[in-house]
């Protein structure tokens, strides 16, 4: 990961593993923006996967559409974090799936990708937390 410009950064994903068969490392370029007060809301639609076995990430790189936002607010009464996010994946099977009926895959899809998903998010939002906690501190110790 790393910045790319100011409000823009690309945050990569630790490696997840399929099956001892597949590993995918997701790679998103995220927006940050600052609303009035101390919201701050992450958004992206670029996600790049790399991995193992190559060829097959290369034919799942073209097969979905991905867009995700998270916000982040810090509520001054308890004095926490309070972060929620969405994770949207619309999937294009690839031959030969796509002569399977649209039910049947949309039924596994969401299964495999529902699990797979939920994980990622959680890597992300334990990520981001940290980043900003981090952030925060220098933040005070700058002000002091």
């Amino acid at each position: 990961g790393g910045v790319i410009d100011r409000g823009r950064f690309i945050l990569t994903v630790p490696p997840v593993g399929f099956f001892n068969m597949l590993s995918v490392t997701p790679t998103v370029t995220c927006t940050a923006t600052q609303s009035p007060g101390e919201s701050v809301r992450v958004e992206s639609s670029d996600c790049n996967l790399t991995g193992r076995p190559a060829n097959l990430i290369d034919v799942v790189n073209n097969c979905f559409v991905f867009s995700a936002s998270t916000d982040i607010d810090f509520d001054d009464e308890s004095r926490h974090l309070c972060i929620s996010g969405t994770i949207d994946v619309d999937v294009v099977p690839p031959p030969p799936f796509d002569v399977f009926p649209a039910r049947v895959l949309k039924t596994t899809g969401e299964a495999v990708l529902g699990t797979a998903t939920a994980a990622l998010h959680r890597i992300f939002m334990s990520s981001l937390r940290a980043d900003y906690e981090a952030f925060d501190t220098e933040y005070e110790v700058q002000q002091n």
